[in-house]
């Protein structure tokens, strides 16, 4: 597990859900993102897709661990652990990583798809900003002084 707040963990997922919109899709924990945008008749944008598609937490545990994961299982249990290791609701926790949380928004790849995948999770950032900041991806606290913001 790479060592960074979980802040600084749910700010890369922002980034990386921005900078690759193809790569996100909240329905799955982790999923083949050409095979998903096929399934769903959107052809042009499985031409282009590549690589997995994650929802939210697929992305966080990847970047937490610095590698490719595409087991679901552990997505699920590892992301949901790191945070209610710093005192995140269960409940919070849930919504986040909610499957239908973009439903609303337009189609996976769509710009306003992706806006909500990121506005969600900026909501939850301000909400739990404490717990987010004070923690690492390891589980440990970051002590007075030595945090990241």
């Amino acid at each position: 597990m790479e060592k960074m707040t979980l802040w600084e963990m749910c700010e890369r997922t922002c980034d990386a859900i921005s900078g690759s919109p193809l790569n996100y899709y909240q329905g799955r924990w982790a999923t083949d993102a050409k095979a998903m945008f096929k399934v769903r008749g959107m052809t042009a944008f499985a031409d282009e897709a590549c690589g997995t598609a994650y929802c939210r937490a697929g992305h966080m545990l990847s970047i937490a661990k610095n590698s490719h994961v595409t087991d679901e299982t552990e997505i699920s249990y590892q992301a949901r652990h790191m945070l209610q290791k710093a005192g995140i609701s269960p409940a919070a926790i849930g919504m986040l990583f909610w499957g239908g949380a973009c439903n609303n928004a337009g189609k996976p790849g769509s710009a306003a798809y992706v806006a909500e995948g990121v506005n969600g999770l900026k909501r939850f950032m301000t909400e739990w900003e404490i717990q987010l900041k004070g923690h690492y991806t390891t589980g440990e606290k970051v002590e007075e002084g030595n945090g990241k913001s």
